[in-house]
């Protein structure tokens, strides 16, 4: 062949190359049945021409079914540097052997790789190339009917079943991505080399930037065929991705056998089917920071301070209509005015209940003041934070000892003072004030004031923390058997502060949530610090220092936790997983407003749903805390998207939305427009995708999906290897001689083997919760 001797032509890119050795070798049986066939039938086969003459001639008609499908490519790209390469989904695929055809899911994820290309690493990249490699032969290749019959070759240009090439497209079939062309150039080269082309090569598409209105209505039809392609393609599998959040294309009005109907035709007549829920979301990704900020002279924002003095000031709805609308809130007097009896969760009470009850310790280093050092004394954000575990006796006898050596080092201190004091007469004839004395030189001790303030055993900023410290953290009081005297105390709190309360959003979940929907202790002794977080699904909490020492809180609003997930980002630390105790002044250097507050023993703080918080102890005491969901389509909203945002960095949702949603449906009638809204599109969303997922394993297994009710108190299912949460539908495996849920799209990957497929409730019982969910709107008032 005549191309071979042009193989070196300086501008072919390498990609091409390869690929013309790659149809010289696979294809060489298809060349001789075209030849043979032509002999027979006297046409003339004309003599190829130079490789530089090929080089700007169009697409053949062979390659259409590829150039439809680069089109469709570009209909499902997520925004450029879309951080899904993070997710377990696409990592799995990178230890998969390779099969002689791409399927629909390859294809996805060699379009999400090009996406990221500058972001991958090298295994991601081999398996990027891997895909690339056997992705034009599987799509390029001649069937049957191109091989035995050579009128397929000379199609007139009005039957092509494709659309305009542009400049990207011809870019992506010849494989170069290095090499870049004008558009003019390209294009008046195209047209040059289109009066030259030979009969045969009639079929050949040109791209052009202008056309007939004819041309364009042609191309709007084609892209209309190219749209319902799309559509048709993925009716038969589950949606590429399923959000809590995507849009939802049906009326808020329609009814459960509508959804059913719907997705019926999804899998029967996919031509037909109108998205229920945008099957194709983009990532979630941090809200903007706001535009208007305090000034510099104001980002340490004022503490919102109530003083309650009556059991009528704590039941006031005032007081929780000012706590909802606040970042966050120091409440002084609600346990005095209610007669809560915090004595009940001081540490000796404990241990005479239960001396046993684990603890879980983190050894921590004591830092001065505010700041935070690593082990060579420079400013850092990374806590040094050990875990291990211990009981309650155990660790109220250290805090007990801890306390004790801390008076026996006051006490020194306070000899050592005395004995070099400058009212200690040194000889009884220098009895009088030493005026030397007056400034106070560094050995001069300071005075009991500011020792006070300073604490025991405060040190110098700067200075290497060498002092280890032990932190009793999330210690569980839910056993109501147990702590049966702690927690009847608590239900003296006002209904919007309770564990259990109609309005709270956590009592409706059915089962306990350790920490959530249930109260957990905290024992201190001095320095011990809770880094920086967030709450999990950025729901509302209340912390209550049981004494006798104080703790220091600091806290942002909600709408700055972008900006310190960012500066996380910026030292290598993770806002989620990591332990952080933000610099104080890096956040005011970024204008970032703080507050910064003490809560002194009897004091609530109120957390605000997505509050950023970080909390150290100044002296011995104990904290109890716990979470509540305000009945408020905001937190709703907020906690939708911390899901969202959880799923996205392979983070535990401890909150499962989709079952909050139908329990919130099954058990509340709500008057708000807004909170019903919300709560009916999770539904519509849910519901919808439950259906697709029972269609798509009744068409891929052979085993019938069994049934098994959901008992009482049972908690939610995560998934065993990307924790997302799996709701109704699940998919079960044994391991090690356990069993383990997965979610379907974990388990697809495994081609759905050796998994049992469990379904907790009928769709005629959520059909029914899902219709008798209705707005109940609040009725006016009379007018007379």
């Amino acid at each position: 062949m005549d191309y071979r001797s042009n193989i070196l032509f300086k501008l072919a890119p390498e990609a091409l190359k390869a690929r013309i050795q790659v149809l010289e070798k696979e294809l060489l049986s298809a060349s001789q049945i075209i030849a043979n066939g032509a002999s027979n039938s006297n046409n003339r086969i004309e003599k190829l021409d130079s490789l530089e003459t090929a080089w700007y001639r169009g697409i053949p008609a062979e390659l259409g079914p590829r150039q439809r499908e680069l089109v469709k490519n570009q209909q499902f790209r997520y925004r450029e540097g879309s951080p899904l390469w993070g997710m377990s989904e696409l990592a799995a695929y990178s230890l998969q052997k390779p099969f002689s055809e791409l399927n629909d899911t390859q294809r996805e994820i060699m379009k999400i790789l090009k996406l990221n290309q500058e972001l991958l690493e090298h295994n991601e990249l081999n398996l990027l190339s891997q895909l690339e490699a056997r992705y034009p032969l599987a799509s390029a290749a001649p069937g049957p009917s191109s091989c035995g019959n050579v009128s397929n070759l000379a199609k007139p240009k009005e039957d092509l079943p494709f659309a305009s090439v542009t400049q990207d497209d011809l870019e992506d079939v010849l494989g170069d991505t290095t090499t870049m062309l004008k558009n003019e150039t390209l294009d008046s080269e195209l047209h040059a080399a289109e009066d030259k082309a030979p009969a045969d090569f009639d079929n050949f598409a040109h791209p052009s930037t202008e056309g007939t209105s004819e041309q364009k209505q042609h191309n709007a039809e084609k892209q209309e065929e190219i749209q319902e392609e799309k559509i048709s393609s993925t009716s038969g599998d589950l949606p590429p991705t399923f959000s809590l959040l995507s849009k939802v294309n049906v009326p808020i009005t329609i009814t459960s056998a509508e959804i059913f109907e719907m997705v019926k035709k999804r899998h029967e007549k996919p031509e037909e089917y109108r998205q229920i829920f945008d099957e194709i979301v983009e990532p979630p990704k941090p809200p903007e920071l706001p535009k208007i900020r305090p000034p510099k002279d104001k980002l340490v924002l004022p503490t919102p301070l109530i003083q309650v003095e009556s059991v009528r000031d704590a039941h006031a709805p005032e007081l929780q209509k000012f706590c909802y609308e606040t970042p966050i809130a120091l409440i002084r007097g609600l346990t005095a005015a209610l007669k809560i009896d915090l004595s009940h969760f001081s540490t000796k009470s404990l241990i005479e209940t239960a001396p046993d009850h684990p603890v879980e310790i983190r050894t921590q280093y004591k830092m001065p003041g505010d700041g935070n050092l690593d082990q060579l004394g420079n400013p850092t954000w990374s806590c040094y934070s050990i875990p291990s575990h211990s009981t309650i006796s155990r660790y109220g006898n250290y805090q007990a000892e801890s306390f004790r050596y801390s008076l026996k080092e006051e006490t020194e201190k306070l000899r050592q003072a005395a004995s070099t004091s400058k009212y200690t007469p040194q000889t009884a004839s220098t009895s009088t004030f030493n005026p030397n004395l007056q400034n106070g030189s560094l050995e001069n001790p300071p005075s009991a004031k500011k020792r006070k303030m300073a604490g025991p055993s405060d040190e110098s900023i700067g200075q290497m923390p060498t002092k280890v410290i032990k932190f009793g953290t999330n210690v569980d009081l839910s056993d109501e058997m147990i702590f049966r005297s702690q927690l009847r105390e608590l239900e003296k709190m006002p209904a919007f502060c309770r564990i259990v309360a109609g309005c709270n959003l956590l009592t409706h979940l059915g089962h306990t949530v350790l920490g959530m929907n249930s109260v957990q202790l905290y024992m201190k002794v001095p320095g011990c610090r809770t880094p920086g977080h967030l709450e999990n699904n950025r729901f509302a909490s209340i912390n209550i220092n049981i004494g006798p020492g104080e703790c220091e809180w600091f806290g942002l609003p909600h709408e700055y936790w972008p900006a310190i997930e960012k500066m996380c980002r910026e030292r290598n630390l993770e806002f989620l997983k990591g332990s952080w105790w933000p610099n104080f002044e890096d956040l005011i250097k970024e204008g970032i407003p703080v507050y910064r507050f003490t809560q002194k023993a009897g004091d609530l703080v109120w957390v605000g749903g997505g509050c950023v918080h970080w909390v150290q102890s100044i002296g011995w005491c104990n904290n109890i805390a716990w979470n509540v969901g305000p009945m408020t389509a905001e937190q709703v909203e907020m906690a939708l998207e911390a899901h969202e945002w959880n799923k996205l960095h392979m983070y535990r949702s401890l909150v499962p939305m989709q079952h909050l949603c139908w329990q919130l449906a099954s058990n509340v009638r709500f008057s708000n427009q807004r909170m019903f809204n919300v709560i009916k599109n999770v539904l519509i969303r849910s519901l919808a995708y439950m259906k697709m997922v029972v269609n798509f394993v009744h068409s891929t297994m052979k085993t019938p999906i069994k049934s098994q009710s959901r008992v009482k108190g049972e908690g939610a299912h995560y998934c065993h290897e990307c924790d997302v949460e799996v709701f109704n539908i699940l998919f079960v495996k044994e391991i090690s001689n356990k069993f383990h849920v997965f979610c379907v799209q974990c388990a697809r990957r495994s081609n759905l083997e050796d998994y049992v497929v469990l379904q907790q409730q009928t769709f005629e019982e959520l059909a029914g919760i899902f219709d008798q969910f209705q707005l109940h709107p609040a009725k006016s008032a009379l007018v007379c």
